[in-house]
């Protein structure tokens, strides 16, 4: 279950996507890292050296590089990254909503870190990353949002625990408006991320508002990366047992009907 593959487009590049294959297991065995890859992690150290820099240029090569580690297809180094200490800088680059480059690539980094196992996800949730995702996702810059809403959607695909937290945070009523300003990408950002995956915790969606006339026609209407990851989040939030409040996924189902009736995907 690969994580975004490293050779995809920088931020901004074109887009591209394909469906999930399955919804999100809870955990993963653990498995070792390709035997290649202690010659890939001898620049560890290097990275988190940058990642700690107060330079903004540093700081953003340390993420790229982070990112491209963590996208490696078959079994990335997600715990080795863990465990030089890099999560608490990455969430805390979450918050640089002045730099959606820098923001982007932490996102990034989060969102494959988040599809590892159970535990990879806890050390998210422990340094405080979903209430920021949440936020990242109605971010005026698109690819930023979409990102987001990948990284959640991997989160609230980890199991019942984590798809009410995501839920806990008002993810629906406050997500699915921010679709409907997604259809008319702005200048020089592509509609999405570059690449999405074969990998079935890559895609988020953002559920629907309290309302209907707010949940239908925004979704609806979204680029099609975008109303993807919309959907695969929405269903993440929606599946498991014990299953979600209806309360707070009651306002989904209107866009579930109108999605299933638009069979254009």
């Amino acid at each position: 279950r690969p994580a975004a593959a490293a050779a995809a487009a920088p931020y901004g590049g074109s887009s591209s996507s394909q469906p999930p294959q399955q919804a999100r297991t809870a955990t993963r065995s653990a498995e070792a890292p390709e035997p290649g890859l202690a010659e890939t992690l001898k620049s560890l150290p290097e990275d988190v050296q940058l990642l700690n820099s107060d330079d903004r240029g540093q700081q953003l090569e340390a993420c790229i590089r982070l990112r491209k580690l963590l996208s490696i297809e078959r079994n990335p180094p997600i715990a080795e990254i863990i465990e030089a200490g890099v999560v608490p800088r990455l969430v805390q680059f979450l918050h640089c909503f002045d730099d959606p480059m820098l923001a982007f690539e932490a996102a990034w980094a989060v969102t494959n870190v988040a599809s590892g196992t159970s535990e990879h996800t806890r050390v998210l949730l422990d340094n405080g990353a979903v209430p920021v995702l949440v936020q990242l996702a109605l971010h005026e810059d698109s690819n930023l949002r979409e990102q987001s809403m990948w990284a959640l959607g991997n989160i609230a695909g980890d199991s019942p625990r984590c798809r009410d937290l995501v839920l806990s945070y008002g993810v629906v009523p406050r997500l699915l408006p921010q679709c409907e300003s997604c259809e008319q990408p702005r200048a020089g950002t592509s509609a999405g991320p570059s690449h999405l995956s074969s990998h079935p915790h890559v895609y988020q969606p953002p559920p629907g508002g309290g309302q209907a006339s707010l949940v239908t026609q925004p979704l609806l209407s979204a680029a099609p990366t975008m109303q993807r990851n919309a959907t695969w989040l929405l269903s993440n939030l929606c599946r498991g047992k014990p299953p979600p409040r209806w309360a707070l996924v009651e306002p989904t189902v209107p866009v579930l009907v109108r999605l299933l009736q638009r069979q254009t995907d």
